[in-house]
């Protein structure tokens, strides 16, 4: 394959998998949100609000001078428990599901749209599967661009290259982070056995003109 064609199914590709990679991040943003959905302060605050007009109930209705804190207390906290761990949850639990379902209907044409694109990438068979994605192309077509390749195999072979060395210095990075808070932990403790030592003398002279 010529070196222009190769670029320009690159290039294409490059568009179909920016795509669907916005598509994707959008669903993931959304998904998200469903997940951590909670309404837990204004639970808390129904809760309070619902064990303060229970509490101004019994207050004229029901009880006496001697019970007022005792009841103030647990109307409040049987009121807050109630809505914030029994109601809460279980209505909290409902609107995610019609979340869910409102999610689904608004996302099925991005869905539709991704997977028109998988499909129409398998279907040009020019990319290996493993290197359809936006990072692998886009170095893909870097490589082009400086010309440092001249195939895609050359290219997938310098990529591989690439991404193997930067695994390597990952890891050698995190050794030296390790490295570094070991050496800092040790400084610590050094410090700290300095100033038990020097407390120790201290101590001592102290005790000396005694």
């Amino acid at each position: 394959m010529e070196l222009h064609t190769l670029q320009q199914h690159l290039n294409e590709a490059y568009t179909c998998l920016k795509r669907y990679s916005d598509n994707q991040t959008e669903i993931d943003n959304e998904r998200y949100r469903i997940i951590f959905y909670n309404r837990n302060t204004q639970f808390t605050c129904i809760g309070i609000a619902i064990g303060w007009v229970l509490y101004l109930i019994a207050y004229h209705f029901f009880i006496t001078s001697d019970q007022v804190v005792a009841t103030g207390l647990i109307t409040f906290i049987l009121s807050i428990v109630c809505m914030r761990w029994l109601v809460g949850p279980i209505l909290d639990k409902n609107k995610k599901n019609d979340m869910r379902k409102a999610a689904l209907i608004r996302f099925q044409p991005l869905m539709n749209e991704m997977n028109s694109i998988a499909i129409k990438l398998e279907e040009s068979a020019i990319i290996p599967e493993k290197y359809r994605t936006v990072h692998a192309v886009s170095h893909l077509l870097d490589y082009i661009k400086n010309g440092r390749i001249d195939t895609l195999k050359e290219g997938i072979n310098l990529y591989e290259d690439e991404m193997s060395k930067q695994t390597q210095q990952n890891s050698l990075n995190y050794i030296v982070q390790q490295n570094h808070k070991m050496i800092s932990q040790k400084g610590q403790l050094i410090k700290n056995q300095r100033e038990m030592i020097r407390a120790q003398r201290v101590t001592n002279t102290l005790l000396m003109f005694q």
